[in-house]
């Protein structure tokens, strides 16, 4: 876990807004908060739960690094493995029944 990770999860999960290199939180005038990785969303937090994706960078190490600050995840033969169990097409996952 890098500390860009932390910083980036902490603003994410405190609803306030950080930039720093290739990622960036927002939080929009309906309170929902946004990461993005490169410009493109990997988590969305809104009244419906926590939501990662990644983003349409299938399984590089920046993105899973970002986003296994939220669940356990690992790479088996090119693919997200999500806490040891679920294998992960990358799409728009609510993670809430996952913790």
């Amino acid at each position: 876990m890098r500390k860009i990770d932390e910083k980036a999860y902490h603003a994410f999960m405190n609803r306030r807004r950080f930039k720093s290199r290739n990622t960036e939180v927002t939080v929009d005038g309906g309170g929902k908060v946004h990461m993005y990785l490169f410009g493109n969303e990997i988590a969305k937090r809104g009244e419906d739960g926590i939501f990662i994706s990644d983003g349409n960078y299938h399984a590089t190490p920046t993105t899973r690094s970002r986003l296994s600050m939220f669940v356990n995840i690992s790479i088996y033969k090119g693919d997200f493995i999500i806490n040891n169990k679920i294998k992960w097409d990358g799409q728009w996952t609510n993670i809430n029944h996952f913790n």
